[in-house]
């Protein structure tokens, strides 16, 4: 054509891989060159073919780019002057799409949604997806523009799918929910950063990128929307044309975005815009065909991403070992001085790392080993860390896998993991020499199966020389706030508790006191106020602990719901109405009782489960664990044992009560007044005689009357007061009724004998046993009748078991 060869190439082809290297000018006289420019993006196409020779090739085979070559931080077009440009690339405005800003599109609605949609996809029995790739242009353009979506579950709750996360679940994924509000399924753009609940993108300033629809129908929950396939804000992820996309879905059976099960999550890759390309390029460890990666030898996985294993035998017992936090631990031995194996324990089921080399003495260049969990089989792959981001697998930045040899078993109770690899690594720039002295150590776990942040309480640092298996570890702040967290709640829900609430139960009938209140309200209200301060203490060490970021839903949240419970439970006592003054309780008494007793045991019993799981997670040995079961045992056999014997207790009173009243009747049937139980109303003031506590006592016409009230107290003859009759006389009239109606005087006290006086009274007739009463002389001072209640009151506590209370009132 008349131009010249402007390039110094050259190439290769190794491992079955062809490779392409060249220098050439910015710029050129020659016509057929163009300019490369340095203060912007270059466009970039890019072809390949399977025959030696150019040739025609498939579309899945060439593609077209926008590039930074000079890391100038620019967008395509500088975005056309329609949209935004942040980090190299452009968010589009409303009705602009496209790299570059720069082609329109019309207003989406309902009328947008295609009628039939040309592909689909069964993800998991329970999960469908269909699409469309849409070109909503006013030109005649073919390139598509959007994506259409329908999703269905056979759940009847909430349903989610995102586009392009960072691993493979949550991280930095830009998703669309569907959620259920009054049986109406309402369909939005949302963005999440970690594997917590997803946010708006409006609250987070972004906007909602999608027009959506979503119902409920007789199998299950469905929605449908429309998608850019360009970014149009920072909380979307562009979809590539030229490859698969990654996508995470959800479903769960809540009406409104909840925890879900494991069961109910996963990740796929969908080849939505139909490139027959494979996942990561089958990262340039395999050979692609329709989408499917046929890997070389050594390695496997969907991607060709994971080493396969080869036969090595690890030794059985190891020559050193750490324990890097309760319940984990770390072995290891030197082969030869030339391979490591290194043996990790962990509690639970989930991820776990370890890195090497740190510059910061943790992630920072730090030669890490990750163990994840693939369909219930443990892998352990070599990665490289650059900071407190998430790592990259050696072999994704040009390096190699160095892990020579890996086993590991996974349950729900724990996860073993054992890896070889060599002392000195292959690759200088992503490989660090740990058989060189004493290097840092730092490692991390996690609850998930595969890598995602995890908080500060799960990971830590230490020094260790794998030579000489000296090791230098310090107690991290973390470390020391989990005894005391664990410690606090332990002491304070599993013994001070428990043993307060059986204490008010069990030892409520004694009559002791303390600093004038019962004996057994001030030992219940000490314990629980003590036990109380203990849990609050604890929980802000939990805070401060976790930095509000918990590890496991079902204890943190469960032991919130105590809490809270708890605190409720302290300001509700302090509101306790007060007793009438005739010692009978009121209505609003009776409610708080309730109320109070039932919230108490309430919250004990979902206190044993939040105790269990936080031991457990605390990584408690199972022996402890036992320990406490067999506690909880013998106070719960304890408990049944106490109110068996109280309601024997009860029973043998109540027995001897009607057996003494049946007594005395029968000894005074025909000389002396016969009491015998009567269905009358009680009188609030006087009290029954011993063994009739809390009766009414029907008293026969010509006899002696004796009211009992519910209170505690003896019996007082009532004629001794009112002179026979129901109505109290004045205390000045000279003289009244006998029980046989004729006029008798009352004696006359002397200040100087009343004891003389008082005890004639208290005999009631022939054979009645001995009766505490008030000797009141109608026409005695008032100072004397005083003096008289105090000796009588005396005489009293003196003759019956049943002490006067103050409060009380005798007639």
């Amino acid at each position: 054509m008349g131009g010249t060869c402007d390039i110094l190439a050259r190439g290769g082809t190794e491992n079955g891989v062809t490779w392409l290297e060249f220098i050439r000018l910015l710029t050129t006289s020659d016509r057929y060159d163009s300019r490369i420019i340095t203060y912007g993006l270059n466009k970039i196409l890019w072809a390949y073919g399977s025959t030696p020779k150019l040739s025609y090739h498939l579309s899945d085979c060439r593609g077209f780019a926008w590039v930074d070559l000079f890391k100038t931080g620019a967008c395509p077009n500088q975005c056309s002057g329609f949209g935004i440009c942040n980090v190299s690339v452009c968010y589009c405005y409303d009705g602009w799409t496209s790299d570059d800003c720069s082609v329109q599109i019309p207003t989406l609605d309902s009328n947008a949604f295609p009628s039939s949609y040309a592909y689909s996809m069964v993800i998991n029995p329970n999960y469908r997806i269909s699409w469309q790739p849409l070109t909503l242009l006013t030109t005649t353009s073919p390139i598509p523009t959007h994506l259409a979506l329908s999703v269905h579950t056979t759940s009847s709750g909430w349903i989610g799918i995102g586009f392009e996360p960072d691993d493979t679940g949550m991280i930095n994924l830009d998703s669309v929910m569907a959620y259920i509000v009054d049986s109406t399924v309402l369909v939005n753009d949302y963005w999440s950063t970690r594997t917590e609940k997803p946010t708006l993108d409006t609250t987070l300033g972004g906007k909602s990128s999608v027009v959506a629809r979503g119902g409920i129908d007789e199998s299950g929950t469905w929605m449908e929307f429309i998608r850019p396939i360009a970014a149009e804000d920072p909380y979307d992820k562009p979809l590539n044309m030229t490859r698969l996309v990654k996508l995470t879905w959800a479903y769960g059976t809540t009406p409104r975005l909840s925890h879900h099960d494991v069961k109910d999550r996963g990740f796929v890759w969908v080849d939505f815009f139909m490139t027959d390309a494979c996942p990561n390029n089958c990262n340039a460890k395999g050979v692609c065909n329709e989408s499917v990666c046929t890997c070389m030898d050594g390695w496997l996985g969907e991607d060709c991403s994971i080493k396969k294993q080869v036969t090595y035998q690890l030794p059985s017992s190891f020559d050193h070992s750490v324990e890097l936090d309760v319940s984990i631990t770390l072995s290891w031995s030197v082969i030869n001085n030339t391979n490591v194996v290194i043996h990790i324990e962990r509690p639970g089921r989930g991820w776990i790392g370890v890195g090497f080399g740190g510059t910061d003495g943790a992630m920072t260049n730090s030669d890490m080993y990750i163990a994840s969990i693939v369909s219930d089989m443990v892998i352990v792959q070599d990665y490289w860390s650059e900071g407190t981001i998430k790592p990259k697998l050696d072999t994704a930045i040009g390096g190699d896998d160095d892990t020579i040899y890996y086993s590991g078993q996974v349950s729900n109770l724990n996860m073993v993991m054992s890896f070889v690899r060599p002392l000195q690594g292959q690759d200088p720039d992503t490989d660090v020499n740990i058989g060189g002295g004493i290097i840092d150590v730092c490692w991390a776990l996690g609850v998930s199966d595969s890598l995602s942040q995890h908080s500060s309480s799960n990971s830590h640092k230490l020094k260790i020389n794998f030579m000489t298996g000296e090791v230098q570890k310090t107690i991290g702040l973390t470390l020391v706030l989990r005894y005391v967290h664990g410690s606090l709640m332990f002491s304070s829900w599993g013994v001070i508790l428990l043993a307060g609430m059986m204490w008010v139960r069990y030892f409520r009938q004694s009559e002791a006191r303390v600093h004038g209140v019962p004996q057994w309200f001030y030992v219940h209200r000490i314990s629980q106020y003590f036990a109380f301060f203990l849990s609050l203490v604890g929980l802000s060490v939990g805070f401060a602990m976790t930095k509000t970021h918990f590890q496991t839903m079902f204890h943190s949240q469960l032991g919130m719901v105590v809490m809270v419970m708890s605190i409720f439970q302290v300001v509700y006592a302090y509101m306790r109405p007060q007793a009438s003054p005739g010692g009978q309780k009121t209505q609003s008494r009776q409610m708080w009782e309730v109320v109070h007793r039932w919230n108490g045991r309430t919250v004990l019993l979902i206190s044993i489960p939040v105790v269990f799981s936080g031991l457990w997670e605390f990584g408690a040995p199972v022996l402890f664990l036992a320990l406490y079961g067999g506690y909880l045992l013998v106070v719960l056999i304890l408990a049944i044992a106490g109110d068996i014997f109280k309601y024997k207790l009860q029973k043998h009173k109540k027995k001897d009560a009607q057996l003494e009243v049946e007594m005395f009747n029968e000894q005074n049937k025909s000389a002396a007044p016969v009491i015998t139980f009567a269905q009358s109303p009680p009188q609030t003031n006087p009290t029954p005689p011993s063994g009739s506590r809390g009766k009414n006592v029907n008293v026969p016409s010509g006899t002696k009357s004796y009211t009992p009230v519910p209170s505690t107290g003896v019996a007082v003859p009532q004629s001794i007061r009112t002179g026979g009759g129901s109505q109290k006389k004045d205390r000045h009239t000279p003289q009244a009724q006998s029980p046989k109606g004729s006029p008798q005087k009352s004696p006359k006290r002397s200040p100087n004998n009343t004891n003389s006086k008082r005890a004639s009274s208290h005999q009631v007739g022939m054979g009645m046993p001995k009766m505490s009463s008030f000797d009141i002389d109608p026409y005695a001072s008032e100072a004397q009748d005083n003096e008289a209640y105090t000796e009588d009151r005396t005489d009293l506590e003196s003759m019956d078991e049943r002490v006067y209370q103050p409060g009380q009132h005798f007639v």
